[in-house]
Formats: C-alpha cells, sequence, structure tokens
C-alpha cells in the first residue's frame, strides 16, 4: 500500500528562520553582506488582521502550506513509481513588488516533481509586499516540500 505525506515548511530565503521575513541579506561585495531590515512584511491574503510580525509570519507559513498541500496533485509523485523513500523538492520563489509570483524554480528527485511544484507556487494568490522605508521591495523565499512514499 502507498502511503504519502507530504510537509510544507517556509522561510526567507539567505536568512535564518528566527528571522523569516524580517530581513533579507543584501550582497554588498564578495565577501561581506548587509542585513537589511523589513519595515513591514508580506502578507497573506486572510492574514490583515493579526497584529504581531510573528503571527503574521505564521499565519502566512500555515496559509501557503494548506494551498500546496490542496494543489499539490500528489497522482504526479505516485505515478512515478520511485524506490520507497524520503524525497524533497526544493523551490524558490520571489514576491515582487505588487505582490506577485516571480522567478519560481524547483529542484528535486524528478522533473515532473520540480514542474509540478512551479505549477503550484505560481498558483499563490496576490499577497500584501513587504516594504522598506514605505517602498515595496522583491523578497526572496525557499520552500522545500517533503515527499514519502513508505
Amino acid at each position: 500500500m502507498l502511503k504519502t505525506l507530504v510537509f510544507f515548511t517556509c522561510f526567507l530565503f539567505f536568512t535564518s528562520l528566527s528571522n523569516a521575513q524580517d530581513s533579507i541579506t543584501k550582497p554588498e561585495s564578495e565577501n561581506e553582506s548587509e542585513i537589511i531590515v523589513l519595515d513591514e512584511i508580506p502578507i497573506y491574503p486572510g492574514c490583515e488582521r493579526k497584529r504581531s510580525n510573528k503571527k503574521l509570519k505564521k499565519c502566512m507559513s500555515d496559509k501557503i502550506s494548506k494551498f500546496i498541500t490542496k494543489n499539490y496533485n500528489l497522482d504526479v509523485f505516485k505515478s512515478l513509481d520511485l524506490p520507497a523513500s524520503d524525497y524533497t523538492v526544493y523551490i524558490i520563489f520571489k514576491l515582487d513588488k505588487e505582490g506577485e509570483i516571480i522567478e519560481a524554480k524547483a529542484r528535486g528527485p524528478h522533473p515532473k516533481l520540480e514542474k509540478e511544484a512551479v505549477r503550484v507556487i505560481n498558483g499563490l494568490p496576490k499577497m500584501t509586499p513587504g516594504k522598506i522605508k514605505g517602498k515595496p521591495v522583491i523578497i526572496p523565499y525557499s520552500i522545500p516540500v517533503y515527499l514519502s512514499n513508505r
């Protein structure tokens, strides 16, 4: 019997989990980086009433996880007949200045899994963009998608 578990975790690309969505690492040269702090973090639709950044981040992470779980076609994974194991598809994308998903890419154990991950991420709803000094900024994200057929 094939059991499939899909688990998703969101965090800001280039920062630690504790600083997710609060800062962006901006390379100034090959040897040094500058941390830029967001004045306003991105907001997923339905999370607007959350008041603290911690609650906004959790809401966004939960909503993205639910979206991916609902929309990821697990039949793609099941149809590949991969050996019984745990697999990870890594997705990177950016939230642009208008709150749209751009430059979605994925790396995983099979091109069909990568294509499905990009399709799902590109379907995320428009969000309120993050801001620095009142101006919208592009924010990179990374999401590992864990799949298991054990």
